[in-house]
């Protein structure tokens, strides 16, 4: 699949593993000589700066303001080293550095769902052929949005956003399931399932629209008889 295909979010969320690994290989060499500053370092910090420039551009094309405050709070930190305000030595001592990355890494675990999801059901949808996948796709992606957005909510709403984003990925993924099916898959009860609201919507909608499809029969010699109930 090639990088313009990809969701934005499994874009973003890859551009942020990236920054995060290219951040570690600056602070790993800077630390195996005791904290002082061997060559390389400065080079591997300096290649951060248009890494952080894609993902404030990915995260600004999602419009999620935290992940894009964060990656512009980092990208400024990291400036503030190649203008001379702060040593690299300062920059790594700088506690919120690492805050923020790991910050970043757990929005990222969330962006590659969202892609992932989103990718998944895209790919289930177009196999089927059907004629209500966008409506589909859309209450995916709403409730992607909403899980993405509601980090720093309690963790009780986070959870159950999450356990939702995963029921309609695994239902995306396979429409053929069973109630009883996905709720096993997901790690919940039917009851809970039920609740869903986004689910039953979805589920409605991909009903209905089999619903809508003539039936038909197929003779011996291959000659194919459709008519709408």
């Amino acid at each position: 699949m090639t990088e313009l295909n990809k969701p934005l979010t499994l874009q973003l969320a890859e551009k942020i593993r990236t920054i995060r690994d290219q951040y570690n290989a600056a602070y790993q060499l800077f630390n195996q000589e005791k904290h002082t500053v061997p060559v390389g370092v400065e080079e591997k910090l300096r290649s951060c700066l248009p890494l952080l420039e894609d993902g404030i551009s990915l995260a600004a094309k999602i419009k999620n303001a935290g992940i894009l405050q964060l990656l512009i709070q980092l990208r400024q930190k990291t400036d503030k080293v190649f203008s001379g305000e702060k040593s690299i030595a300062q920059f790594f001592w700088d506690e919120t550095v690492g805050i923020w990355l790991r910050e970043l890494m757990k929005i990222a675990d969330k962006l590659e769902i969202a892609g992932r999801i989103e990718q998944q059901a895209g790919q289930a949808l177009v196999k089927q052929h059907n004629e209500y996948a966008p409506k589909i796709l859309e209450q995916v992606r709403q409730t992607v949005q909403e899980n993405l957005t509601d980090t720093k909510q309690n963790s009780g709403k986070e959870k159950e956003l999450s356990k939702e984003v995963q029921v309609l990925a695994i239902f995306a993924d396979n429409p053929k399931l069973s109630d009883t099916e996905i709720a096993k898959k997901a790690g919940i009860s039917r009851t809970s399932l039920y609740r869903m609201k986004k689910f039953k919507q979805v589920k409605e909608v991909l009903q209905s629209s089999k619903a809508d499809l003539p039936k038909g029969s197929k003779s011996k010699d291959g000659d194919i008889e459709a008519w709408n109930e």
